[in-house]
């Protein structure tokens, strides 16, 4: 089942219009994050898994943030710790059996804490927000686990710019007919996200089960700009579009220190200024 939450914002004004730095002569910066924080697999929902992330949002400022395999519980932590921040939540699983821990302050009334999904979250105001299923969802994936892939996307403004993001996890690619399902993802979601580029700014973040040699992810570097150069093995990405600023218009880093068994991806793409 795939259902889509987009949480309310609380707590205060969402201030989205352009800082000094913005306003000054240059590209405009989009900055992103991305992470599987393997919230279930590894944390059993247990909101230490989004350590690592919050970190790096502390020490990166970003527009919008990326994760993957985020149990419910955490989730609601992550509300908790930022209101005044827009979200969108998609499920991979209603029933996730790691997905068993609560949200740091305690339990949270009507939610529970065993769906496993995706989510979108920015300091600045969500709007369009949609959950694409993939092709191939539903599938038994190369664990014999049975998930639903899609595109989480959404639209926020800066300095002018509206900024497509997403956020995305691709079914495990291990044999056939996985390695397929696998391809047929990513060309969809290369295809579904060429349009955008030619109307602005668009940001994809997640786990594409594809390492950067493999044909499999070639779609997407074919049409987007990823922020690091390290061809070594992984899995995770951070692609830009529609900057219209040249081939160098993206710089950014990835840590394999975490508490995760998958990197933090970061970054920023520089848009040229209206």
């Amino acid at each position: 089942m795939i259902r889509l939450i987009v949480g309310a914002i609380v707590g205060g004004v969402l201030s989205v219009g352009p800082s000094a730095a913005e306003a000054a002569d240059g590209p405009v910066a989009i900055k992103a994050i991305t992470h599987n924080i393997a919230g279930g697999a590894i944390h059993n929902g247990d909101w230490r898994a989004l350590s690592t992330v919050e970190r790096k949002i502390k020490r990166q400022n970003p527009d919008v943030v990326m994760l993957q395999e985020v149990c419910a519980s955490q989730l609601e932590s992550l509300k908790r710790w930022h209101p005044d921040w827009s979200f969108a939540w998609a499920e991979n699983t209603d029933s996730h059996n790691a997905c068993d821990g609560d949200p740091a302050s305690g339990p949270v009334e009507n939610v529970e804490g065993d769906e496993l999904g995706d989510v979108l979250m920015s300091r600045r105001a969500l709007s369009n927000v949609q959950a694409t299923v993939l092709p191939h969802s539903g599938d038994a994936d190369g664990r014999g686990w049975t998930r639903w892939q899609h595109l989480l996307c959404g639209d926020f403004t800066k300095a002018g710019h509206v900024v497509r993001a997403c956020s995305t996890h691709v079914m495990i690619q291990r044999a056939d007919p996985v390695v397929v399902g696998n391809a047929d993802q990513v060309r969809t979601i290369a295809s579904m996200m060429a349009p955008y580029r030619r109307r602005g700014p668009v940001v994809i973040g997640g786990d594409f089960n594809a390492g950067p040699k493999t044909a499999n992810v070639r779609p997407m570097w074919d049409r987007f700009l990823e922020v690091n150069r390290d061809t070594r093995w992984r899995i995770d990405y951070l692609w830009y579009g529609g900057l219209h600023n040249g081939r160098d218009a993206v710089k950014g880093s990835l840590s394999r220190n975490t508490v995760s068994d998958h990197p933090i991806v970061w970054g920023a793409g520089y848009a040229r200024k209206g």
